[in-house]
């Protein structure tokens, strides 16, 4: 037994797919002051709420997971990729797309976006 024993054996330790307490007690907190703050009120309140908000965060890992690889939107990387050959008919096509795309313009994206979903 080692004095580093503790460390090497803690529940969770290389499970990232384990959801902690700490997370699900965070998130039902926030999900009642979001909601109705006179919800701490009631005694069992978060117990009840636990169960459901553990399994809506392994869910929600499950769906971020299944999305699709990022993948880079530019007028270079047209030519290499089929996906954006599908959706672009040509390389000038992409920039007046993303200079219209309203969120990307106050983070300075306008040259080049990622991901097409």
């Amino acid at each position: 037994m080692g004095i580093l024993d503790w460390f090497k054996n803690r529940p969770g330790q290389y499970d990232p797919d384990r959801v902690s307490d700490e997370l699900v007690q965070w998130v039902v907190e926030k999900a009642m002051t979001l909601t109705n703050p006179r919800l701490k009120l009631l005694p069992t309140c978060q117990k009840r709420l636990t169960p459901a908000v553990a399994t809506t965060i392994e869910f929600l890992r499950a769906q971020a997971r299944a999305l699709p690889a990022v993948r880079p939107v530019s007028s270079t990387s047209w030519s290499a990729d089929p996906a954006l050959r599908a959706f672009f008919v040509a390389p000038s096509d992409i920039p007046p797309v993303i200079r219209n795309v309203a969120i990307l313009i106050p983070h300075g994206l306008t040259e080049r976006a990622f991901q097409i979903v």
